[in-house]
């Protein structure tokens, strides 16, 4: 398999300046980033479940391949919570997505535990608020047969 690299990015190093600050629920997706070869998006989720009063709030991703031809994306995320850094980019959280041509992959509540196309950053119940999140030295590659 041949692989061909396309690379941004996004920050050379993390400082406490967020891309995404001041986070609000929303049911749309909203663009993050746009590269060559992919779409990132995110939304804002309360993914509560009451019934087994868990209150969980997470930060979704879904990512699109634009081209005819399979994608693999990467990156590294950090998280804010009351304005202190406390998911910072480490091997732990690295999210690795493979698409198809044309694929769109999307985190939902119900999948982010399998696809890792979400971060949890609160609970509606302890009080903590996102102050913002960043996708760090985001990559791309296109791969060919």
């Amino acid at each position: 398999m041949m692989v061909f690299f396309q690379s941004f990015n996004l920050f050379a190093q993390l400082n406490i300046d967020q891309k995404v600050t001041k986070v609000e629920y929303t049911s749309d997706w909203v663009i993050y980033q746009s590269m060559e070869l992919v779409n990132i998006y995110y939304k804002y989720s309360d993914c509560s479940d009451a019934a087994n009063g868990f209150y969980p709030e997470y930060v979704l991703f879904k990512v699109e391949n634009k081209t005819n031809e399979q994608v693999y994306v990467y990156w590294n995320y950090s998280v804010s919570i009351n304005n202190e850094i406390v998911e910072n980019s480490s091997h732990e959280n690295l999210v690795q997505v493979f698409l198809a041509p044309n694929e769109i992959k999307e985190g939902e509540c119900k999948n982010v535990w399998e696809n890792k196309l979400g971060v949890i950053v609160g609970d509606k119940k302890s009080g903590k608020e996102l102050s913002g999140f960043n996708l760090n030295d985001i990559k791309e590659f296109k791969l060919n047969k």
